[in-house]
């Protein structure tokens, strides 16, 4: 009998014969979403059951990444589209280019892939791994806030047009760069480009003050 009360009955396959095996560390990570007066017991249920098909997903990509006697490690990654409203979340390998993997993550069940299509360059950016959502424990280690316009009041006689999406705000004297009083351009357009990585568009890292004095 478990913890939930269930009945359950271990089994137990044994053969003897000869094979290679490996020891990997599976980094289990899931979300669920669940209303606020759901039963305990009901979301203990739901959580075990994410727990099982990510461990099914990381077992595949392993599976589909390791080659010869060389394992791969993957990681699960949450996204929350904004049109989807849920969460969706892809186990990725490491070390595989953003472009690899969004074939990777484009593949239907029937094995179809989605990359000959229209769309398939919104799909991939929406699940780059730039777009992986933040929890408060992600923004509180960033060194840079993000979307600082959220909860201000708008300036009177003003009209407020926003891009959709997330950026991360700069500001003087970041970076070890006292720019104070002749940085408001650099650090406008190192805000502009945050939006372009964060909405997947590009992996570029952010351009320094200098490395933008020298473009032509």
């Amino acid at each position: 009998m478990d913890a939930c009360g269930k009945s359950c009955t271990p089994v137990i396959h044994y053969q003897r014969r000869t094979f290679k095996s490996c020891s990997v560390v599976l980094p289990l990570d899931v979300v669920a979403t669940v209303g606020v007066e759901d039963p305990v017991a009901d979301v203990v249920d739901l959580l075990a059951q994410e727990l099982v098909n990510q461990v099914d997903q990381l077992v595949c990509c392993i599976s589909r990444f390791s080659k010869g006697d060389s394992v791969c490690s993957a990681q699960p990654f949450h996204f929350w589209p904004a049109k989807c409203g849920h969460w969706v979340t892809v186990v990725y390998p490491d070390g595989i280019s953003q472009e690899n993997l969004c074939e990777y993550c484009l593949v239907c069940p029937t094995g179809a892939s989605y990359t000959g299509c229209s769309f398939y360059p919104r799909i991939s950016r929406t699940f780059a791994s730039p777009t992986v959502y933040a929890f408060p424990d992600d923004l509180a280690s960033e060194p840079y806030l993000r979307n600082v316009h959220v909860g201000l009041n708008p300036p009177s006689g003003c009209e407020v047009q926003l891009v959709f999406g997330q950026y991360r705000y700069r500001h003087y004297q970041q970076d070890r760069m006292d720019d104070n009083g002749w940085g408001c351009a650099y650090r406008s357009l190192q805000t502009i480009i945050s939006w372009f990585q964060l909405q997947g568009y590009t992996e570029c890292a952010t351009p320094t003050h200098r490395e933008i004095q020298q473009v032509n």
